[in-house]
């Protein structure tokens, strides 16, 4: 039990490390190629990963459902293009702003999100769910200032950062049909599935 939890820990940190510094690596990446070729190299090298699992179903897990092949066509195209898109002008944005604004904009993200649902659906937050989204923010804060509150003084908005928020509003597509995936997933598994919300 002890090596499983520290296995997972140790991807989770790894998912966050790669997460954390994705803005970086984009905005470097801009330096050799322009935001649609760096895009489409991303998309290729996830598709190649995925190949294996749609040209031959033995690798998926037992038990697994994938729904119709017609819900995975439309449904992946659409989740598709909006990644892209969204990605896309993501990419665009980060050559006319900084990695700096882009992360302050991203933190923001559990906010647009809450306040969405709370327009659309009339979610309610809990006020451990508040606290720890301002918690969140305020450790985002924290570190890209590196402690320093003259930092947040000195941050510019820009063009960039007007495309970089026309990206976010993209990810709503995503949510809707990746959510409606996990909606599937939860009452469809014979697996136990853990989704945190």
């Amino acid at each position: 039990m002890q090596t499983n939890t520290l296995k997972s820990d140790s991807l989770l940190l790894v998912a966050a490390f790669f997460w954390g510094t994705t803005f970086v690596a984009q905005r470097k990446g801009m330096d050799h190629m322009g935001p649609m070729l760096y895009n489409a190299l991303r998309f290729l090298l996830g598709a190649v990963t995925l190949a294996p699992l749609i040209a031959w179903p033995g690798l998926r897990l037992a038990g697994a459902r994938t729904g119709t092949p017609r819900l995975l066509f439309w449904g992946g195209l659409l989740a598709g293009v909006a990644l892209f898109g969204g990605a896309s002008l993501q990419q665009m944005g980060l050559q006319y702003t900084t990695a700096l604004n882009v992360s302050v904009m991203n933190s923001l993200g559990p906010v647009l999100i809450a306040g969405a649902a709370a327009i659309l659906f009339r979610d309610r937050l809990a006020p451990i769910q508040m606290a720890g989204i301002a918690v969140s923010f305020a450790g985002v804060l924290v570190v890209v200032t590196r402690g320093d509150p003259n930092v947040l003084a000195h941050l510019s908005f820009n063009v960039g950062d007007l495309i970089i928020m026309g990206s976010y509003g993209l990810s709503p597509v995503v949510e809707i049909v990746l959510g409606s995936t996990v909606d599937q997933v939860l009452r469809e598994s014979s697996l136990p599935v853990l989704i945190c919300r």
